[in-house]
């Protein structure tokens, strides 16, 4: 797993972890990995390029499951209007907004799930991110398709971190406390409520 390491001079040494304590078990070997092509400059190109697919990688990771949190942040907001005794129009419109917005950024990233295993499926910024990573997995490097794939990829990022970073800071929190002024209940994520 991970990106296949570069040409180049490496050590490794053998250790044991136990208890907190970390011992070494054996002096440092010496290795050299050759590229099956020869010298070539478009390795340290191809290096770059594998180091930014995991910067991405962790940034979608991160997103990703941020996502996950927030859907069952709304699950407890549904009980939690529910539970309103005021009138709930105003937070049944502020729920559904964030329920759409939710699932719209959903299909951002991963794609409809309903197009799984039914032929041709829209790209999403998940499936342009695995084909760009498919470069990591030769000793070729990175094509230009690769490049273009990994563009597009981190454009849909950028567009969908701004729009979850809305959520964080704006809909959810507003959702919350227009809960609270309604008479409902409190839920995590919310500061906690004052005498």
């Amino acid at each position: 797993d991970g990106i296949m390491a570069s040409p180049g001079e490496y050590t490794a040494a053998l250790y044991n972890r136990q208890g907190g304590v970390v011992e070494q078990l054996s002096s440092a070997q010496s290795f050299e990995v050759k590229s099956i092509f020869g010298d070539s400059p478009s390795h340290a190109k191809a290096f770059e390029f594998s180091q930014s697919l995991v910067a991405a990688d962790r940034r979608s990771s991160s997103i990703g499951k941020t996502v996950k949190h927030m859907k069952k942040s709304l699950e407890m907001l549904r009980k939690a209007i529910d539970m309103t005794p005021a009138d709930l129009t105003t937070l049944e419109a502020q729920y559904h907004t964030i329920h759409e917005e939710l699932n719209a950024i959903n299909v951002a990233l991963y794609g409809l799930a309903s197009r799984d295993r039914m032929g041709i499926k829209p790209p999403s910024v998940s499936s342009r991110l695995s084909y760009a990573m498919s470069a990591t997995w030769s000793t070729y490097g990175p094509t230009k398709q690769h490049h273009e794939q990994f563009g597009f990829a981190m454009d849909g990022l950028d567009k969908v971190s701004l729009r979850v970073h809305t959520l964080q800071t704006s809909a959810f929190p507003e959702l919350q406390k227009a809960i609270i002024d309604a008479g409902g209940p409190w839920t995590p994520g919310l500061a906690i409520i004052q005498p």
